[in-house]
């Protein structure tokens, strides 16, 4: 039998999920981390996490460690699920991720927005 990369669902069986990613390089946290939020005042930096997650896939053949980049963005959105989230912790992750993304403008941009969105 060959590897399965996708998802199967047999025996009448349901999926009922927010966010679901299947694949090689598969992500669908920061979707997530917009429904985990929901009603507590951070669904404008849910989104705006979301914007940069995407500014990074996007562009990630002009970043260094790119990988890596969006793996942080699991950070922040652990951050934010919480009911008081560490701000030094997304402020050192965003500025990493600033750091690394001078050159790509969509991604500084995103990084700004969460920021706001932030109150940073």
């Amino acid at each position: 039998m060959g590897v399965n990369k996708g998802i199967q669902v047999t025996d009448g069986g349901t999926i009922n999920a927010a966010a679901i990613a299947a694949g090689d390089n598969a992500r669908a946290h920061a979707k997530d981390v917009q429904v985990a939020v929901a009603g507590t005042g951070k669904e404008e930096a849910a989104q705006k996490l979301v914007e940069l997650t995407n500014a990074l896939r996007e562009h990630a053949d002009r970043l260094d460690g790119a990988d890596e980049l969006l793996d942080s963005t699991t950070t922040i959105g652990d951050e934010l699920k919480k009911e008081e989230p560490n701000k030094t912790t997304i402020k050192g992750v965003l500025a990493g991720i600033a750091e690394a993304a001078t050159s790509v403008q969509a991604v500084t941009v995103a990084v700004t927005a969460l920021r706001v969105a932030l109150g940073f």
